[in-house]
Formats: structure tokens, C-alpha cells, sequence
């Protein structure tokens, strides 16, 4: 009998090393789940990046003014004695017609929008208490840089706006190569998206040439020959 019992307890020692032993054996990581976990990982990464974008989208509304905002500020307005104007459409094409007509000394509004509708003077971040008030004014960007109205109406068809979806891939430098070589006008825009859908056969060549010959260019050839690749890989 004690022999008996000394053989048991062995026994169940025995096997309570093998499970111990079975117990901290290290797993052998599964090529399956390494790639379904990343999958899982990128998963979560694009529906962080949504929900970034539907939090700033959210943010943006709730700064946008309301129609109870509105109907206060007509009511202190009126208290005040103050004169307003209710815009029918958008506020900063209202805006600049009052500029125009001389009715106000400037235009105060974040929206670069303005200089499409036709403004002159506008100050930004003119409510913002931890921003300096910038000043733009119209006629020092075309006695500087040559834009005129029709030139930022281009620009914001170029790069989208309230109005317009751009073109993609087309950003801040290459709009003002393509208003420099296609001189910003509507006319000038047409032979511009002419150009993206033929792309003839000189856009086309793969010959390169010097720099000596690129001078001898016109703005508009120079144009086309910097850029032939990289808008034919835009519209691929």
C-alpha cells in the first residue's frame, strides 16, 4: 500500500509537470492572423481618419451661424439704430457690391471667396481674439502679382471654391503657372482644358530639350513641355 501511494503521487506529479510544461509553451504565431490583424489594424485607421473628418466637418457646422443667430442680431441691430442689409444670396457678393457702390470702407470676412465676388479691402480674423487682423487689398495683389477679378474667378475654378470642384492634382503653384501661361481669362481656361484632352504630339515627344531651346519658348510651350507628364498622368 505504500508503495502503492508512492507511485500515485509520482504519477501526479508527473503529469502536473507535463501540464505545466504544456502550459508555457510559447504559441507559434500564424501568418493568417498576423495578416488579419493588420487588416483589422487598417481597418481601424480609415475609420479613424472618417471619423476625423465627419468631427471637423461637425465643428465647422456648429461655428456656421444659425437662423436664431440671424433674427438676434437683426433684433440688437435694430435696437442700436444701426443699418443692415439682408443679403438674397451670398453675403460676401452683397458685401462687395456695397464696396463697389462706396456704401462701406471694406469688407470683414474669412471667406477668400470675396475677391471672386469682386471685393476690394477685406480684413481677416478680424473677430479672432488670438489672430492679428490681416488686411488684403485687390489692387495691391494686381499691381504686384497681376490678378485681376477675372484672374481670381480662374483660380477658383482652378482650385475648387464654394462654386466650383477644381481640377485634381491642380494646387496654388500650378494654378498660377497655368493663369501665367493661359493668361487667367475664361477664353484662356477653354485652351487650357482643350490641351488636357488632345495632348498633342508635342506633349507627347520624349526628346528633351536643352535649356537654350526651352527659352526660345513661348510661356505657353513652356508650360506645356514642363508639365506634359505630369498632367497626362493626371488624367490617366
Amino acid at each position: 500500500m505504500e508503495l502503492q501511494n508512492k507511485s500515485n503521487t509520482g504519477s501526479s506529479s508527473s503529469s502536473s509537470n507535463k501540464n505545466t510544461d504544456k502550459n508555457n509553451t510559447t504559441p507559434t504565431p500564424n501568418i493568417t492572423n498576423i495578416a488579419n490583424i493588420n487588416k483589422e489594424l487598417s481597418n481601424l485607421a480609415e475609420e479613424d481618419r472618417e471619423l476625423r473628418q465627419l468631427h471637423n466637418r461637425a465643428i465647422r457646422d456648429a461655428d456656421g451661424v444659425t437662423d436664431e443667430m440671424v433674427d438676434d442680431v437683426i433684433e440688437l441691430l435694430g435696437l442700436f439704430g444701426l443699418p443692415y442689409v439682408i443679403a438674397p444670396m451670398e453675403a460676401e457678393a452683397q458685401c462687395a457690391k456695397l464696396e463697389t457702390l462706396g456704401l462701406v470702407n471694406g469688407i470683414i470676412t474669412n471667406d477668400s471667396d470675396v475677391f471672386v465676388f469682386g471685393g476690394k479691402r477685406i480684413y481677416k480674423n478680424f473677430f479672432e481674439e488670438r489672430k492679428y487682423t490681416e488686411i488684403y487689398n485687390a489692387n495691391t495683389l494686381e499691381d504686384e502679382l497681376g490678378f485681376k477679378q477675372e484672374t481670381f474667378i480662374a483660380m477658383a475654378e482652378l482650385l475648387g471654391s464654394d462654386y466650383a470642384l477644381g481640377i485634381k492634382g491642380v494646387g496654388v503653384v500650378n494654378a498660377t503657372e497655368i493663369i501665367a501661361a493661359f493668361n487667367g481669362t475664361h477664353d484662356g481656361l477653354k485652351e487650357f482644358k482643350t490641351w488636357l484632352e488632345t495632348v498633342d504630339e508635342f506633349d507627347r515627344q520624349n526628346k528633351k530639350l536643352t535649356k537654350a531651346e526651352i527659352s526660345q519658348l513661348s510661356k505657353k510651350d513652356q508650360f506645356k513641355y514642363k508639365h506634359r507628364m505630369y498632367f497626362l498622368y493626371i488624367l490617366i
